[in-house]
Formats: structure tokens, C-alpha cells, sequence
């Protein structure tokens, strides 16, 4: 009699445990490290695990586009290819630049850094998803955003032309070149004839050789001049001006494009 017990009890057990099935509410469990979720749940954009179509967002496959970035992505997280610009392949996580400078899909908790803004260059998620921590020539980084094709820059005036045109370039409406104002710490503003951009500071004194606004010194622009006789321009660095007061008693303050400079 005891024994039959003993047999009942044992095949009780294993009737249970092989039967018990814990009622989990619709993201009630937090994703593992890399997404993993219980058997027929999926790890959803909020790093929570629901089942079927519950959750923040549906199981859909991922739409590119620029101006709203799909949370929601296709691969799990690793060493894959994905798409930084649009933010797409990825499963429970974001598509950036790992700590060995490749196109991943990253976790852990994504940087909220804006474009334009100071960022850490050492640090992979400094930056928003579908934006990239870029040093520039002077060891300032800034947050650049992923591109394609120049459609997928927002910013007036900006162009798919960075980093072998992966990245979008920064115009920097609200800088004064004339003062050099308006820029983060470490960068100047400079004039380039259409708009003003904040960059590493350049060392052409006034007078100095040039190809670019960025080769003068703060204050100055890169401004061409043509030679009849040799039917050449060059390119000299010539002080900014406002108003005639900008250019001393001495100067002549001369519009040359969008911007004015002294003679």
C-alpha cells in the first residue's frame, strides 16, 4: 500500500511539472539581455515581453523612414548588419556604431544626445538611436545623424556628406561668424556663403593662404580673388565685418555672397 502511494505521489509530481504553465500578464516580465522573452512571447520596444499582438507596438516588419525611426525591428541583437539610418533590424534594441566602430544592433539603454550636441565619442550610445558620436579634427565630438541620400537630413541646408557621405553635415543657423559666437565649446563659427557652421578653429591668419572658411583664424572667411593676367582666382582669408566699424578706419566693408568682409 505504501509503495502504490509512493508511486502516485512521483507520478503526481511530474504531472505537474510538466503541466504548469504561469499566468504572465502582457509585459509583465522584463527581456533578457538579448531579447529573450518566455516561449511565444516577443520582446517588444519597451524591453517588455508580451504575447501575440499585445504591447507598445505589433509585429510588423519595419518601414524605413527617417522622420519616424520604427522601434520595432526584425533581427535579435548581435554583430548583424542593420540600418542605422532608419533604425531597423534589430530586435529589442537599436542599430549603431559597436565600441569597434562597425554597423550593429546595440542594447542596454540608447543615448538621448541630439544632433548637434556635445557627446562622448568613447561611449557607443551617447547619441539617440539614428545618430552617431563623431569626433571632430580638434577631439570635439558631436552627434551626427545617419543618412543615405540628403532627403534624410532635416536640417535646412544640411547634405549626406560626411564620413563618405554616411553621415549628415551640421549647418549652424544661430552662430555668428563676425563675434564667433553661438557654437559649443571648442568650435568656431564660420561662413561658407550660403550658411554658418560651427567647426574646428583654423590657424590662416588674415592675408593666409585658404581652400575652405575652416583654414582661417575665428572671425575670418575664405575669399577668392581673380587675377586678370593669369586668369587665376586665389584664396586668402579676409576678416568678417557687419558694418564699416568692424573693419577699422582703414577697411572697407565689402559684401561678397550672403556674407560681407573687409577689403
Amino acid at each position: 500500500m505504501a509503495r502504490s502511494l509512493v508511486v502516485i505521489l512521483v507520478a503526481a509530481l511530474g504531472t505537474l511539472s510538466g503541466c504548469y504553465k504561469p499566468t504572465i500578464d502582457p509585459g509583465g516580465f522584463a527581456c533578457g539581455s538579448l531579447g529573450q522573452c518566455p516561449e511565444n512571447f516577443r520582446c517588444a520596444s519597451d524591453h517588455r515581453c508580451y504575447q501575440g499582438d499585445a504591447g507598445v507596438d505589433r509585429p510588423t516588419a519595419p518601414v524605413c523612414t527617417s522622420a519616424t525611426p520604427d522601434a520595432l525591428c526584425e533581427r535579435s541583437a548581435g554583430t548583424e548588419q542593420c540600418n542605422p539610418t532608419c533604425n531597423s533590424g534589430c530586435t529589442c534594441g537599436w542599430c549603431g556604431i559597436n565600441a569597434s566602430g562597425a554597423i550593429a544592433c546595440l542594447m542596454g539603454t540608447p543615448g538621448t544626445k541630439k544632433v548637434g550636441e556635445l557627446c562622448d565619442a568613447t561611449r557607443a550610445s551617447d547619441c539617440a538611436p539614428g545618430l552617431r558620436c563623431r569626433a571632430e579634427s580638434c577631439g570635439v565630438a558631436r552627434c551626427y545623424k545617419f543618412c543615405d541620400s540628403s532627403a534624410d537630413c532635416p536640417t535646412a541646408g544640411a547634405t549626406c556628406s560626411i564620413n563618405a557621405g554616411t553621415l549628415c553635415s551640421l549647418p549652424d543657423p544661430g552662430c555668428d561668424a563676425v563675434g564667433d559666437t553661438g557654437c559649443p565649446s571648442g568650435l568656431s563659427c564660420y561662413s561658407n556663403g550660403s550658411s554658418t557652421e560651427c567647426a574646428c578653429p583654423g590657424s590662416a591668419a588674415a592675408g593666409a593662404d585658404c581652400l575652405g572658411a575652416e583654414d582661417c583664424i575665428p572671425g575670418y572667411a575664405c575669399v577668392g580673388s581673380s587675377n586678370p593676367a593669369t586668369q587665376k582666382t586665389s584664396y586668402t582669408c579676409k576678416k568678417l565685418c557687419n558694418t564699416q566699424v568692424d573693419c577699422g578706419l582703414s577697411g572697407l566693408c565689402s559684401t561678397y555672397g550672403t556674407f560681407s568682409y573687409c577689403l
